[in-house]
């Protein structure tokens, strides 16, 4: 089985969880990182679940196959209960609303890759489902390497990128900036002269090809 990778815009958009369980506080914790509205229904909830419930809808009760509406943009299944489970992916199939079965990739229309989160950063691991124990290793690794010194760099090129499309109005000098840019490593960069002198060489080229831009106009 062989999964396409992409990235939802969940902001705003009402999620469902059915489990109340360590596994199910994990994917809310992820869904509400995303701004999605959660509705979490379970007969018994993790104590853990207390610290969310101003953020969340938790409905405590058995799960209902009822519950499985059309208002949902995405839907998780994270209980102990087979026939639950394939109650969930039936329902949520015929309705076709996005549906992950934890640990059961052949009830799954989507499932949820390993992530290493650094501010805007995000980084995806996946096995396609066959290992997710070797998703969490390699995710790990990854981790290690890529630090929270990342996030603020990420945040940096963002301001960059808006500066670079106001100056360099020529998509052909704007791609020369930033390959010029990208040539050295940044984060070797800032590690070895620090972010002033990053910021400096930063503004230095979009005043290099700025000037050879209007010199072409």
């Amino acid at each position: 089985m062989s999964f396409y990778p992409v990235m939802l815009d969940l902001s705003g958009k009402d999620c469902l969880v059915v489990g109340g369980g360590r596994v199910a506080l994990r994917k809310v914790t992820g869904l509400l990182r995303a701004d999605a509205l959660v509705t979490v229904i379970a007969s018994h909830f993790n104590p853990h679940f207390s610290l969310l419930a101003k953020r969340i809808t938790m409905v405590t009760r058995s799960f209902s196959e009822t519950d499985i509406q059309k208002k949902y943009s995405l839907i998780i299944g994270a209980t102990d209960t087979p026939a639950i489970n394939t109650a969930i992916s039936r329902k949520a199939a015929i309705l076709g609303i996005p549906c992950n079965i934890v640990d059961q990739p052949e009830l799954c229309s989507f499932i949820v890759p390993a992530i290493v989160n650094r501010g805007n950063i995000t980084i995806a691991v996946s096995t396609n489902a066959a290992s997710p124990r070797l998703s969490r290793y390699i995710k790990k690794k990854i981790a290690d390497i890529i630090g929270t010194e990342y996030s603020q760099l990420a945040s940096y090129m963002a301001e960059i990128r808006i500066r670079a499309r106001s100056l360099l109005s020529d998509p052909q000098y704007r791609c020369l900036f930033w390959k010029e840019l990208f040539d050295i490593d940044p984060m070797e960069f800032i590690q070895l002269y620090g972010w002033e002198k990053f910021c400096a060489r930063t503004d230095q080229l979009i005043n290099k090809f700025r000037q050879k831009q209007d010199i072409h106009e």
